[in-house]
């Protein structure tokens, strides 16, 4: 078994103190147990069981990939549609909303199958 230590440093200034500045650092340290390697990924195997992983990571990368189509269409209805919006800089800020839309759609969905 392998044993993983995680530290977090605070540090925090007395007000009450104005001559000199006087800062306290404190550090809180916790230790977990894991099996195998002892990386943060067997740690997160550990905590969450893969099937978990799954179907949250599945679940956020559909959010995340939904939200941008339909905010990225919506832009690039918007400078279709408007004569006023016609512009150089608004065709470019279309085009970019149109390759987000295509990273959205075809790359996105596909990076659940990275984590497993």
């Amino acid at each position: 078994m392998d044993s993983m230590k995680f530290s977090l440093l605070t540090s925090s200034i007395n007000p009450l103190n104005t001559d000199k500045l006087f800062t306290t650092t404190t550090i809180l340290t916790t230790t977990a147990t894991v099996n195998g390697t002892g990386s943060a990924a067997e740690l997160t195997k550990a905590l969450i069981p893969e099937k978990y992983q799954v179907i949250l990571l599945s679940f956020a990368y559909g959010i995340i990939s939904l939200l941008a189509v339909v905010g990225n269409s919506c832009i690039i209805y918007i400078v279709l549609r408007n004569r006023r919006m016609h512009s150089i800089t608004n065709y470019f800020i279309c085009n970019l909303a149109l390759a987000d839309c295509l990273v959205a759609c075809f790359a996105v969905p596909f990076q659940v199958c990275y984590f497993l």
